[in-house]
This record gives structure tokens, sequence and C-alpha cells, in this order.
């Protein structure tokens, strides 16, 4: 599960579920297939990251198009990191810091989209 929070809204990514649709979409918008997306993810690749955004929003019931992300200021996603538990609750993590805020990769950097 991928978890950010963009505008006060909390999102969550099931990384273990995606459509035709969706995996299409983010081939059409960023020319990457979904290895090289999650790879991009890991990254830090904006075209990943607003691949990302945009299923998350989607997958809330938001009505967003592609092009509507063009002005969205990477700062203000915040990745969440937490942890299942056993029982199947979550703790919660600390947060991660946006893309240009984060440490160097030599660093205890947060982690970036991953499973958790």
């Amino acid at each position: 599960m991928i978890k950010f929070e963009l505008g006060g809204t909390r999102y969550e990514y099931d990384d273990t579920m995606m459509t035709v649709k969706e995996a299409r979409v983010i081939k059409e918008h960023t020319k990457m297939g979904l290895r090289s997306w999650a790879l991009g993810l890991q990254d830090m690749d904006v075209d990943a990251l607003v691949g990302l955004v945009f299923i998350a929003k989607r997958r809330a019931g938001e009505a967003i198009r592609w092009q509507d992300l063009d002005n969205l200021n990477l700062n203000d996603i915040n990745m969440i990191e937490g942890e299942d538990t056993a029982d199947g609750t979550e703790t919660e993590g600390d947060d991660v810091a946006p893309p240009e805020q984060a440490a160097p990769r030599s660093s205890t950097r947060g982690k970036t989209p991953s499973k958790s």
C-alpha cells in the first residue's frame, strides 16, 4: 500500500491491484511500462509520481484529467509510512519528506512508494 497526503486529503494506492485501463493510462502519459513505472516511483521520477497521484485520485472518486496535475507542486505530496500489524490494522509511521526536501540517498531518506 502506498499512502500520501496532498492538499489535506489522504490517499492510498493499493499496489497489489491495477486495472488494464489504469495501466494503459500510465503507459500513454508516461511512456513507461509497469516495471519502469514502479522503478520510477522508487526513484521519485516526476511522471511516475504524477501517475500515482492521478490513479489514487481517480480511485478516490475524484473526476480528474491528467493535465489537471500540470501545476501540481511536488513538494505538496507528503508520502506517509506505516506498517500493518498482525490484526490487519496499521500503525502510523513518520511522514516522508517531499522529493525536493528528501535527504540524499546515502542517508536515511524516507522510503519512497513501496509496499507496506
